[in-house]
């Protein structure tokens, strides 16, 4: 014969909300442990959100590990469910700790490319939107490097760091915006007056990442931005000098145009 908790669980990983209200009712306890898990932990990873905020509205245990040592909130969070985390941080979990495996929340979120998670990470969790991945990146960077035009205006709106600087290269969320092709977040980025100028390891501005794609639309949005053309690399050459030296004829028009 099952046990309330048994009962308890069953229903939870079925989602049978009325069910858990009349076990809650009967005795069974709320934070009941069953191979390792609460009941909030295994609503969510069964997906069952409505479950999930229930639980932690009826005062369950929201800080507790399971065997993994996995939180509530970190499952929450690499599963997407929005709702759920914007509750446990409105219940008081600190949204800038890092997870079980050394990333930031945020940064999660990002590379989910979920608006929604950004969106409570930011506006619940009050994030540091400086943080750094294992990588030494910020969220903004990624953001801009992958092409996520909405996240990166949420990001820089919400006050980010448009300047910012990895760690191992030296590159903005500009530059990388610019050597990736995203049009669109080079606008967002020029908009919210990022330094066009500012040279990563290489010496390269996002100027010459641009220049080594060919990206003409970006090179144009960058000379009206003020990027210079005679900054040299670190190999002591300069855009125009690269050019004349390529015959690159198109570049050099191009480049010519804003000449003053």
């Amino acid at each position: 014969m099952s046990t309330l908790e048994q009962d308890l669980h069953n229903a939870v990983r079925g989602g049978q909300l009325l069910q858990i209200q009349s076990l809650l009712l009967k005795g069974a306890k709320i934070n009941c442990i069953y191979y390792g898990w609460t009941p909030l932990q295994q609503a969510i990873d069964a997906g069952n959100e409505a479950v999930a905020l229930f639980l932690i509205e009826e005062g369950c245990d929201i800080n507790y590990h399971d065997n993994n040592n996995l939180a509530p909130f970190e499952n929450a969070v690499k599963k997407n469910q929005a709702k759920v985390c914007e509750l446990l941080l409105k219940k008081g979990i600190d949204g800038n700790l890092a997870l079980s495996d050394g990333e930031v929340p945020l940064h999660v979120a990002v590379e989910k490319g979920s608006t929604k998670l950004v969106s409570v990470l930011i506006n619940e969790g009050k994030v540091d939107l400086s943080c750094k991945n294992k990588r030494g990146q910020s969220p903004l960077y990624v953001a801009c490097s992958e092409g996520l035009t909405k996240i990166a205006s949420m990001l820089v709106t919400s006050g980010a760091d448009v300047n910012f600087q990895c760690e191992d290269d030296g590159q903005t969320s500009l530059i990388a915006a610019a050597s990736n092709e995203h049009q669109d977040v080079v606008k967002i980025l020029l908009k919210y007056n990022a330094d066009v100028n500012i040279q990563d390891t290489d010496g390269w501005t996002a100027l010459w990442h641009a220049y080594t794609n060919s990206s003409e639309d970006i090179i144009d949005l960058l000379l009206r931005a003020g990027a210079n053309r005679n900054i040299p690399n670190s190999d002591g050459l300069t855009i125009m000098e690269d050019a004349r030296e390529n015959e690159d004829d198109e570049m050099l028009i191009l480049f010519q145009k804003y000449l003053t």
